[in-house]
Protein backbone atom coordinates (compact mmCIF):
# COMPACT_ATOMS: atom_id res chain seq x y z
CA UNK A 1 0.00 0.00 0.00
CA UNK A 2 1.33 3.18 -1.14
CA UNK A 3 0.43 7.07 -0.39
CA UNK A 4 0.67 10.24 -2.33
CA UNK A 5 2.79 12.83 -1.41
CA UNK A 6 -0.07 15.31 -1.38
CA UNK A 7 -2.22 13.04 1.09
CA UNK A 8 0.63 12.97 3.29
CA UNK A 9 0.20 16.62 3.62
CA UNK A 10 -3.24 16.53 4.16
CA UNK A 11 -2.65 13.41 7.00
CA UNK A 12 -0.90 16.23 8.52
CA UNK A 13 -2.97 19.21 8.02
CA UNK A 14 -6.07 17.49 9.45
CA UNK A 15 -6.77 13.72 9.30
CA UNK A 16 -10.89 14.16 9.40
CA UNK A 17 -9.83 16.36 5.99
CA UNK A 18 -7.56 13.44 4.73
CA UNK A 19 -10.42 11.11 5.45
CA UNK A 20 -13.32 13.18 3.16
CA UNK A 21 -10.83 13.57 0.48
CA UNK A 22 -10.57 9.95 0.20
CA UNK A 23 -14.14 9.23 0.46
CA UNK A 24 -14.21 12.08 -2.52
CA UNK A 25 -14.68 10.44 -5.79
CA UNK A 26 -14.32 13.43 -8.02
CA UNK A 27 -11.07 14.07 -9.60
CA UNK A 28 -9.52 17.26 -8.78
CA UNK A 29 -8.04 19.35 -11.56
CA UNK A 30 -5.75 22.22 -10.17
CA UNK A 31 -6.82 26.01 -10.76
CA UNK A 32 -5.68 27.52 -13.71
CA UNK A 33 -3.75 29.84 -11.57
CA UNK A 34 -2.45 26.69 -9.90
CA UNK A 35 -1.15 25.53 -13.11
CA UNK A 36 0.41 28.76 -14.26
CA UNK A 37 2.30 29.15 -11.17
CA UNK A 38 3.93 25.69 -11.10
CA UNK A 39 5.11 26.11 -15.05
CA UNK A 40 6.68 29.77 -14.21
CA UNK A 41 9.08 27.96 -11.33
CA UNK A 42 10.26 25.78 -14.23
CA UNK A 43 11.57 29.27 -16.24
CA UNK A 44 12.89 31.43 -13.11
CA UNK A 45 15.29 32.90 -15.50
CA UNK A 46 13.03 34.37 -17.97
CA UNK A 47 10.84 35.22 -14.87
CA UNK A 48 13.85 38.00 -13.77
CA UNK A 49 14.67 38.98 -17.14
CA UNK A 50 11.16 39.65 -18.61
CA UNK A 51 7.92 38.49 -16.61
CA UNK A 52 5.46 39.32 -18.99
CA UNK A 53 7.17 37.04 -21.70
CA UNK A 54 7.28 34.35 -18.75
CA UNK A 55 3.95 34.79 -17.67
CA UNK A 56 2.78 34.48 -21.73
CA UNK A 57 4.80 31.33 -21.90
CA UNK A 58 3.64 29.68 -18.65
CA UNK A 59 -0.12 30.42 -19.75
CA UNK A 60 0.29 29.02 -23.28
CA UNK A 61 2.12 25.71 -21.28
CA UNK A 62 -0.41 25.78 -19.37
CA UNK A 63 -3.40 26.31 -21.66
CA UNK A 64 -4.97 28.75 -19.61
CA UNK A 65 -5.13 32.83 -19.87
CA UNK A 66 -4.54 34.46 -15.96
CA UNK A 67 -3.02 37.57 -14.66
CA UNK A 68 -0.57 37.35 -11.78
CA UNK A 69 1.80 40.10 -10.74
CA UNK A 70 5.10 38.96 -10.44
CA UNK A 71 6.78 41.92 -9.20
CA UNK A 72 7.77 40.46 -5.43
CA UNK A 73 8.65 37.12 -7.03
CA UNK A 74 11.32 39.11 -9.81
CA UNK A 75 12.60 41.38 -7.00
CA UNK A 76 12.75 37.99 -4.45
CA UNK A 77 14.48 35.68 -7.33
CA UNK A 78 16.82 38.46 -8.46
CA UNK A 79 18.18 38.65 -5.14
CA UNK A 80 18.77 35.11 -5.15
CA UNK A 81 20.52 34.91 -8.61
CA UNK A 82 23.11 37.70 -7.33
CA UNK A 83 23.71 36.54 -3.73
CA UNK A 84 23.34 32.58 -3.70
CA UNK A 85 24.84 31.31 -6.93
CA UNK A 86 24.74 27.75 -5.70
CA UNK A 87 20.94 27.73 -4.54
CA UNK A 88 19.93 29.46 -7.85
CA UNK A 89 21.67 26.78 -10.44
CA UNK A 90 19.75 24.36 -8.41
CA UNK A 91 16.78 25.45 -8.50
CA UNK A 92 16.67 27.65 -11.94
CA UNK A 93 18.68 24.93 -13.65
CA UNK A 94 18.02 21.47 -12.20
CA UNK A 95 19.81 17.79 -13.28
CA UNK A 96 16.11 16.27 -13.57
CA UNK A 97 12.37 17.85 -13.27
CA UNK A 98 9.13 16.43 -12.16
CA UNK A 99 10.24 12.40 -12.10
CA UNK A 100 7.56 10.25 -10.60
CA UNK A 101 9.13 8.13 -8.32
CA UNK A 102 7.46 5.00 -6.00
CA UNK A 103 8.86 4.05 -2.37
CA UNK A 104 7.57 1.25 -0.25
CA UNK A 105 5.22 3.07 1.47
CA UNK A 106 5.23 7.05 -1.05
CA UNK A 107 4.62 7.76 -4.51
CA UNK A 108 4.30 11.01 -6.22
CA UNK A 109 6.59 13.49 -8.70
CA UNK A 110 10.11 14.77 -7.48
CA UNK A 111 10.06 18.28 -8.99
CA UNK A 112 13.44 19.05 -8.85
CA UNK A 113 16.47 16.83 -8.52
CA UNK A 114 20.14 19.04 -8.64
CA UNK A 115 23.44 18.02 -7.81
CA UNK A 116 26.22 20.71 -6.33
CA UNK A 117 29.95 20.73 -6.54
CA UNK A 118 29.90 17.68 -4.24
CA UNK A 119 27.61 15.33 -5.58
CA UNK A 120 24.82 16.55 -2.98
CA UNK A 121 21.40 16.18 -3.71
CA UNK A 122 19.29 18.90 -3.74
CA UNK A 123 15.82 18.63 -3.99
CA UNK A 124 12.82 21.13 -4.59
CA UNK A 125 9.06 20.71 -3.71
CA UNK A 126 7.16 22.89 -5.73
CA UNK A 127 4.23 25.39 -4.32
CA UNK A 128 1.57 27.10 -5.04
CA UNK A 129 0.58 29.16 -2.47
CA UNK A 130 2.59 31.45 -0.10
CA UNK A 131 5.30 30.98 2.84
CA UNK A 132 5.40 32.15 6.37
CA UNK A 133 7.04 34.57 7.47
CA UNK A 134 9.97 32.30 8.50
CA UNK A 135 10.38 28.52 7.21
CA UNK A 136 7.75 26.55 5.63
CA UNK A 137 4.16 25.39 7.18
CA UNK A 138 4.37 22.22 9.38
CA UNK A 139 2.26 20.14 6.73
CA UNK A 140 4.34 21.29 4.12
CA UNK A 141 7.78 20.61 6.07
CA UNK A 142 6.56 16.82 6.37
CA UNK A 143 5.22 16.79 2.85
CA UNK A 144 8.98 17.40 1.80
CA UNK A 145 10.10 14.67 4.24
CA UNK A 146 8.32 12.84 2.18
CA UNK A 147 9.73 14.18 -1.05
CA UNK A 148 13.13 13.31 0.57
CA UNK A 149 12.31 9.65 0.78
CA UNK A 150 10.90 9.54 -3.38
CA UNK A 151 14.02 11.42 -4.08
CA UNK A 152 16.54 9.07 -2.03
CA UNK A 153 15.36 6.09 -4.09
CA UNK A 154 16.74 7.49 -7.10
CA UNK A 155 19.91 8.70 -5.09
CA UNK A 156 22.82 6.88 -4.34
CA UNK A 157 23.91 9.38 -1.20
CA UNK A 158 21.22 10.40 1.63
CA UNK A 159 19.17 13.38 0.66
CA UNK A 160 19.26 15.77 3.56
CA UNK A 161 17.84 19.08 2.57
CA UNK A 162 14.56 20.19 0.55
CA UNK A 163 13.85 23.55 -0.93
CA UNK A 164 10.21 24.45 -1.04
CA UNK A 165 9.89 26.74 -3.76
CA UNK A 166 6.95 29.49 -3.71
CA UNK A 167 6.86 30.85 -7.04
CA UNK A 168 4.12 33.29 -6.58
CA UNK A 169 6.57 35.37 -4.22
CA UNK A 170 10.11 34.15 -5.75
CA UNK A 171 10.48 32.18 -1.86
CA UNK A 172 12.81 30.11 -1.37
CA UNK A 173 12.91 28.03 1.51
CA UNK A 174 15.69 25.67 2.21
CA UNK A 175 14.64 22.71 5.02
CA UNK A 176 16.85 20.75 6.99
CA UNK A 177 15.01 17.34 8.00
CA UNK A 178 15.91 15.48 10.93
CA UNK A 179 14.67 12.52 13.57
CA UNK A 180 11.57 14.36 14.02
CA UNK A 181 10.23 14.79 10.48
CA UNK A 182 10.87 11.08 9.67
CA UNK A 183 8.25 10.30 12.81
CA UNK A 184 6.41 13.12 11.96
CA UNK A 185 6.03 11.60 8.13
CA UNK A 186 5.69 8.22 9.89
CA UNK A 187 2.66 9.05 11.97
CA UNK A 188 0.84 10.48 8.68
CA UNK A 189 1.26 7.55 7.01
CA UNK A 190 -0.20 5.60 10.14
CA UNK A 191 -2.97 7.75 9.57
CA UNK A 192 -3.51 7.01 6.28
CA UNK A 193 -3.14 3.18 6.65
CA UNK A 194 -6.22 3.69 9.47
CA UNK A 195 -8.15 5.58 7.17
CA UNK A 196 -7.65 3.10 4.55
CA UNK A 197 -9.77 0.65 6.88
CA UNK A 198 -12.16 2.75 7.26
CA UNK A 199 -11.54 4.67 10.60
CA UNK A 200 -12.61 7.82 11.14
CA UNK A 201 -9.72 10.05 12.71
CA UNK A 202 -10.76 13.25 15.16
CA UNK A 203 -11.17 16.29 14.67
CA UNK A 204 -9.08 18.74 14.45
CA UNK A 205 -8.99 21.32 17.76
CA UNK A 206 -8.04 24.14 15.46
CA UNK A 207 -11.11 25.39 14.04
CA UNK A 208 -9.23 27.71 12.39
CA UNK A 209 -8.57 25.16 9.77
CA UNK A 210 -12.20 24.58 9.49
CA UNK A 211 -13.44 27.95 8.03
CA UNK A 212 -12.31 26.78 4.34
CA UNK A 213 -12.96 23.55 4.56
CA UNK A 214 -14.91 21.66 1.57
CA UNK A 215 -15.99 19.02 4.31
CA UNK A 216 -17.94 21.10 7.17
CA UNK A 217 -20.95 19.93 6.52
CA UNK A 218 -20.08 16.46 6.47
CA UNK A 219 -17.84 16.53 9.84
CA UNK A 220 -20.36 18.57 11.32
CA UNK A 221 -18.13 21.05 12.83
CA UNK A 222 -19.55 24.39 13.88
CA UNK A 223 -17.04 27.35 13.04
CA UNK A 224 -17.68 31.18 14.12
CA UNK A 225 -18.77 34.24 11.85
CA UNK A 226 -16.15 37.00 11.73
CA UNK A 227 -18.46 39.05 13.25
CA UNK A 228 -18.99 36.78 16.20
CA UNK A 229 -14.94 36.53 16.65
CA UNK A 230 -14.79 40.03 16.84
CA UNK A 231 -17.53 40.50 19.32
CA UNK A 232 -16.13 37.68 21.66
CA UNK A 233 -12.75 39.43 21.32
CA UNK A 234 -13.30 43.43 22.08
CA UNK A 235 -16.81 43.04 23.52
Amino acid sequence: MTFHVSEVRNAVYCGRQAYYEEQREACHIPSAETRVLRELAYIYPTVVESPDDALRRACETADVSVSLDLSDAVDALAEIRDGESSLWEAVAYPDREERYVESDRLRGTVDKLSFGDEDEPLVSLVKTGTPPAQGVWSSERVEAAAVRELASVTCDTEVRHVVVEYPRVGALRTVELGRDDERALGRAVETLEEIEKGVVPSRTDNRAKCEACDFKQECGVETKSVLTRLRERFG
